[in-house]
């Protein structure tokens, strides 16, 4: 039977699970069964039985028979979370049982079960790594960290750090594909619940019985890593929803750790708005990671490069043995970079073409989806890390270098002012109040020309927000969070509208040498419109940073653009009232009133 007959039917492992964790659990709880009790295996226990028999023969004399039952109750709540379905449980059963038959007769031939897990493990490593996590660009990683390992590394300890790691592939690549010394460490969460929680354990059987693993893990603190010295480090954090603060504490503790511990190369795989938070502690600590001078490369990576996990993530590359004066900024983020193939709605797997552009930035080549910037002009007020900020597309190429040819930036022909958001006063708490038109998405039409704004809100009088945000006749709004670059042109002599929260209102600084109708008509404009896409950031929300609003590029002011523009603006006006002659035509039309009562019913 040829190789890839002998294993069709694992293929079909993990395919119907809903998440990353409940594959991972069921693939390591039929790998512990097969080895340690094959009629177990071949009985169609339910996943939780199955479950509870792993758990007590691996942990039954290190806890007592009421933390043992605490258990059960954790086991089947954690079924419920990750989607546990049991039919699927037993498809899978089923299927690695009959794998199992097949392989050898005699169970309690040694050697023939030595040889089959042996087989069973390539497999899962040649065909399912990308169910894990994405292989192709973890063997590539792994090979950078490994080639800064050598006789010549001021680390007295020639080993690896893998730190809090995620991704098991990356340790197996390492220690057998790189020939590294590997300690693994990890610093414990807040315990809730049973003290050996279910990721703990499935974590432990997949590392030793799928990747053949056997490296103890060991507990320790962010402060005890800082006292140790390694050539080289690896951290991959659990991004599931823990909030964002969270995730940014770690980040920041994972970095202090790796930096002062490795005396080589060190990746870190963080959440991907580490790169871009404007919070002051953020922008403190990219400016720390700046003027340390190591980052050698900040990579974005795909939403659901992990199953399940629909975040965008990043790779942040270290070389603490270098000073570096450049940082290459690598965008894989986006559909060109996928392969389309091993990919699925909850899974994204980068194609061998991103995976070499990978490999040319991190030997310091530049690629078509990466860009070389100076470290020194990184380090601003808000010092963005995010490669969407810097990196064009393939489709956003020839726009960027048309907009780019500008000569001016916003924020010196402009005046920029961010509305705030205004809180509804109570006429009978607050003493002044007064009723004002807050302008929303709705309110831009497609011409971008605005002077039909509907929304009531009760204000203080005195509300300072309220005041910054109102509107004057000309006023340019362009919304900045949420939908990106949508300009509108306040048409109207209305003292009475403030712009919403997702708008900054622009105003010209001198309109006879720079009008308003010359900015609203470079936002407006389809390059532009590009460009502001491309410089988006966020993820749930999207956002324009206040950095890249003020920095937007404009070309020079001349009396052609200027003629041009006027006559671009007073078109769009005529159009608007147009649309709004035709929308009251159809109010009008379609509304009436019955002004009798003769159709009432006669006694």
């Amino acid at each position: 039977m040829e190789q890839s007959d002998k294993f069709k039917s694992l293929s079909a492992l993990g395919e119907k699970w809903y998440n990353y964790n409940s594959c991972l659990i069921s693939l390591a709880t039929l790998f512990y069964l097969a080895r340690t009790d094959s009629t177990k295996l071949a009985n169609s226990c339910s996943i939780k039985d199955d479950l509870l028999f792993c758990l007590h023969k691996e942990y039954g004399n290190k806890y007592s028979p009421d933390e043992l039952k605490e258990a059960e109750i954790y086991i089947s709540k954690y079924i419920d979370k990750n989607h546990m379905e049991e039919p699927t449980y037993q498809l899978l059963k089923s299927q690695f049982f009959q794998l199992y038959t097949q392989r050898f007769d005699m169970f309690n031939d040694n050697l023939k079960r030595v040889n089959f897990f042996t087989e069973l493990q390539a497999e899962l490593l040649k065909n399912q790594a990308e169910f894990f996590i994405e292989s192709r660009s973890t063997k590539v990683f792994a090979e950078f960290v490994a080639k800064g390992v050598n006789d010549e590394s001021e680390a007295q300890n020639k080993s690896v750090m893998v730190l809090d790691n995620f991704n098991p592939y990356a340790e197996y690549s390492l220690q057998f594909e790189n020939n590294c010394k590997v300690d693994v460490f990890k610093v414990p969460d807040r315990q809730t619940g049973f003290h050996v929680s279910l990721d703990t354990y499935a974590e432990k059987l997949c590392r030793s019985l799928v990747y053949n693993l056997t490296n103890p893990i060991t507990a320790t603190s962010f402060s005890a890593l800082e006292e140790k010295s390694f050539a080289g480090g690896y951290a991959f954090l659990n991004v599931y929803p823990q909030g964002i603060a969270d995730w940014f504490n770690r980040a920041v503790n994972h970095y202090q750790a790796l930096s002062k511990s490795v005396k080589g190369r060190f990746v870190m795989f963080v959440h991907n708005s580490v790169t871009y938070l404007s919070q002051s502690e953020a922008t403190t600590f990219r400016k720390r990671i700046i003027n340390e001078g190591h980052l050698k490369a900040v990579v974005n990576l795909p939403k659901f490069f992990t199953r399940q996990v629909p975040f965008p993530m990043c790779a942040m590359v270290f070389d603490t043995t270098t000073i570096n004066d450049e940082v290459s900024f690598l965008d894989l983020s986006g559909k060109d970079c996928i392969d389309s193939v091993l990919s699925d709605r909850q899974h994204n797997v980068l194609n061998e073409s991103a995976t070499t552009e990978l490999k040319e930035v991190l030997a310091g080549e530049k690629t078509s989806h990466s860009v070389f910037m100076n470290a020194f002009k990184l380090n601003d007020d808000q010092c963005l890390f995010d490669p969407s900020c810097y990196v064009a597309g393939p489709d956003h190429e020839e726009s960027v270098s048309y907009i780019e040819k500008g000569e001016l930036k916003l924020e010196n022909i402009a005046q920029i002012y961010r509305a705030q958001v205004c809180s509804v006063a109570d006429p009978e708490v607050v003493k002044n109040t007064e009723i004002v038109y807050e302008l929303n998405l709705n309110d831009v039409p497609q011409t971008g020309v605005m002077s039909d704004v509907q929304k009531e809100i009760r204000v203080s009088s005195d509300d300072s927000r309220a005041k910054r945000s109102r509107l004057q006749k000309g006023d340019i709004v362009l919304s900045i969070k949420g939908t990106i670059g949508k300009v509108g042109y306040f048409n109207d002599d209305r003292t009475d509208v403030i712009a919403g929260q997702c708008f900054a209102v622009i105003r010209t600084l001198n309109e006879a040498r720079y009008p308003q109708s010359l900015i609203f008509c470079q936002l407006k404009s389809y390059d532009m419109q590009r460009y502001l896409k491309m410089k988006t950031t966020g993820d749930k929300i999207k956002v324009l940073q206040s950095k890249i609003l003020k920095q937007l590029p404009m070309y020079k002011s001349s009396k052609n653009l200027r003629e041009e523009a006027d006559k671009m603006v007073a078109k769009l006006l005529e159009l608007d009232r147009q649309r709004l002659e035709i929308k009251r035509s159809v109010e009008k039309s379609t509304s009436f009133r019955i002004e009798d009562d003769t159709f009432k019913e006669q006694e």
